[in-house]
Formats: C-alpha cells, structure tokens, sequence
C-alpha cells in the first residue's frame, strides 16, 4: 500500500492553528434567544463580582458594615447589568 492512497487529514489537523469552533442554537421564541445572546455578557458579570468578592475575602475590604458593603455591591451590579 502506498502512502499517498492514504486518506489526508485536514490541514487544520496538520497545522500550527486549531480550528475555529461556532456555537449555535436554536431559539423557539424571542425570549429564549435573548437569553442565549446575553449569556456571556452576564456570565462576564458574575465572574468578575465573584473576583471581586474573592479579593474581599483574600485581601480585606474597606466597608465598616454589612450593610454598606450590600449597598456598594448593588451598585457596582446595578452599572453594569444590561437593562
């Protein structure tokens, strides 16, 4: 058997590059697809409290009561999540 009667692998198997990868999906409503479409963003938004907290916890924070800790937090959640 010769080698080149052997299938070939793509070449982006053979290369340096990965490939690129599409996520789809399919809506059956105009609500579902709105979540679809706003889920990195608000996954973006969870992470970066949860780090946010985690350097709380880690480094201390500057609040002088739990409540002015909430309150700053709201805030800071009321910026940036989409309306």
């Amino acid at each position: 058997m010769n080698t080149n009667d052997l299938p070939q692998a793509p070449s982006w198997q053979t290369s340096t590059e990965a490939p690129l990868e599409v996520a789809t999906f399919h809506a059956y409503d105009q609500e579902t697809a709105e979540l679809y479409t706003q889920a990195p963003n608000t996954y973006s938004i969870l992470w970066d409290l949860k780090q946010k907290l985690r350097g709380y916890t880690k480094y201390g924070h500057p609040f002088k009561t739990t409540e002015d800790a909430l309150e700053s937090l709201y805030s800071e959640l009321c910026d940036v999540w989409p309306e």
